[in-house]
């Protein structure tokens, strides 16, 4: 997966993932986040914006990591008016991005069983893969994870 990656919300064409234009969209992206001004990190509105950023810059680029693969997959959904939608990433030092649909806003992110049951979906757009929330276990071994953003409507 390091030399493709997959266009996210049903895979058509592919992005290759050049050096060039990953170093061209985290520039963007730094110029398009210092333009937005100052937002508190404690601030709802900081993680919406972020990941609007990191939408519109990798489908300018068509290029992108785990985290921009899965901001364009959260600004989809959003658009498509799917919700709830949480951009979230791997807990701790862990480096992964990745969407989850349909999760409870009161329910513990500390407690995997409690946030993963029911009709809670995963979208992972570097894997190529939705499924039921609990997969996120399987498919990287973790449970802990960062909310970075929430929509309910």
């Amino acid at each position: 997966p390091s030399d493709f990656l997959r266009y996210p919300a049903g895979g058509v064409g592919r992005w290759v993932a050049s050096a060039a234009s990953q170093t061209m969209a985290g520039q963007r992206i730094g110029a398009a986040a210092k333009a937005a001004g100052p937002i508190p990190r404690n601030d709802p509105r900081f993680g919406i914006t972020l990941v609007e950023i990191w939408a519109k810059e990798a489908l300018a680029a068509r290029a992108g990591n785990c985290a921009l693969q899965a901001a364009v997959a959260f600004t989809y959904l959003r658009d498509k008016r799917i919700f709830p939608i949480d951009y979230m990433k791997l807990g701790g030092q862990a480096d992964h991005g990745f969407v989850i649909m349909g999760r409870d806003g009161k329910s513990d992110l500390a407690k995997f069983a409690e946030w993963t049951g029911g009709s809670t979906m995963i979208c992972d757009p570097w894997r190529g893969a939705v499924g039921a929330a609990g997969m996120l276990a399987v498919w990287y071994g973790k449970t802990a994870v960062d909310l970075v953003a929430r929509l309910e409507q």
